[in-house]
């Protein structure tokens, strides 16, 4: 499982951004504040949906932002997209979207959670009190 691009649109200070991730080691560097840390922050938001305060990845003054994934399985591409908005009580970062065979699904949660824990091998656990 490879990652190749990683897209952010209205995500803190990336307005329209796509990044294509060469095989290998990757180093991501620039100047403080310049967004190294929200491509890491956005790659787990999309895959995961964890992330304390989502309405912090949310560009400041935007309604909507989204983070696309596309990772590379055995020669054959998943894109895992997940939106983030704004909504009149908050913010709402369920609607998730996967493009598999060229086929598109929007999925809940629960379903990406199991999604990505047969495709990565992981168990999720509950956090506790």
């Amino acid at each position: 499982m490879i990652i190749k691009n990683v897209e952010l649109k209205n995500i803190r200070s990336h307005k329209n951004t796509s990044i294509t991730i060469p095989r290998g080691v990757v180093l991501i560097k620039g100047e403080v504040g310049s967004g190294k840390t929200s491509i890491l922050d956005g790659l787990k938001f999309a895959l995961f949906g964890s992330f304390q305060n989502a309405e912090t990845l949310l560009r400041v003054g935007e309604n909507q932002g989204e983070v696309s994934v596309t990772l590379d399985r055995d020669g054959s591409d998943i894109i895992f997209k997940r939106i983030l908005k704004r909504t009149k009580t908050g913010f709402s970062s369920n609607e998730i979207i996967v493009i598999e065979n060229g086929i598109e699904r929007r999925i809940s949660d629960g379903e990406m959670r199991n999604y990505i824990s047969k495709l990565f091998r992981v168990k999720f656990e509950r956090a506790k009190d």
